[in-house]
């Protein structure tokens, strides 16, 4: 028995507001951060020069700011479907002058896109 993407993960709407009411998402992403962290030390493996990088499920930004500093010349677009971890990433980034290469983005991306090279997160 084979199970759809749609199925393995949770709800959407679910998911969003879960995301928009976490009140100390930053202190408490112990799994994102380890994950994140393995994601990148994987990149040291690939010799890439990606102009377009697109960190899906960005939460805070902190996986898009530490692209952003990975490739200075690449144009990073963080997205996030949740409210309240768009603005996180959007403070984040406005402070951090080694991110100003970031774009914080809304919305849902369809599972259906082609991406060359993405960092997700899911939500």
């Amino acid at each position: 028995m084979s199970l759809s993407l749609d199925d393995a993960l949770p709800e959407k709407r679910a998911a969003r507001r879960a995301f928009d009411r976490a009140h100390d998402f930053a202190g408490a992403c112990f799994i994102h951060d380890e994950t994140r962290g393995r994601l990148l030390e994987r990149l040291e493996l690939v010799r890439l020069e990606p102009r377009v990088i697109v960190d899906l499920g960005c939460a805070t930004g902190r996986g898009a700011r530490a692209l952003a500093a990975r490739y200075p010349a690449a144009r990073i677009l963080a997205v996030d479907s949740s409210a309240a971890m768009l603005r996180a990433a959007a403070a984040a980034n406005s402070t951090n002058s080694a991110a100003g290469a970031v774009t914080v983005l809304g919305g849902v991306v369809s599972p259906d896109a082609v991406w060359v090279v993405a960092l997700a997160t899911v939500e």
